[in-house]
């Protein structure tokens, strides 16, 4: 997978998302093994972060930060996305209207 630092800004803070997706090829039981290895969840941490709906990982934390969240992802196997947080002005909606959930800090 190709690393997200097209377009990167170090005056703009992201939140890390994951969705349950694995990368091509991989098996959804060895990554879920493998997520819970590295962050230490137990079976419960890992069920919500396969439930199918965006759980923000980490939420705004800077490129250098969000990008090794990314790496960790990547590298047993699944997928997340780093989007820029919006700012004050922006259009931000509710995190519970738009049916994100967040799983740990």
């Amino acid at each position: 997978m190709t690393f997200p630092d097209e377009g990167r800004r170090l005056d703009v803070q992201y939140d890390v998302i994951f969705e349950g997706q694995v990368t091509s090829g991989q098996d959804v039981q060895v990554v879920k093994k493998k997520l819970a290895a590295v962050f230490k969840l137990d079976e419960q941490a890992v069920s919500r972060l396969f439930s199918g709906r965006p759980v923000f990982v980490k939420r705004d934390v800077d490129f250098e930060a969000a990008s090794k969240y990314w790496e960790v992802f990547d590298k047993v196997g699944a997928v997340c996305r780093m989007e820029p947080v919006k700012t004050e002005g922006e259009d931000a909606s509710d995190d519970e209207e738009a049916g994100s959930r967040k799983i740990w800090y």
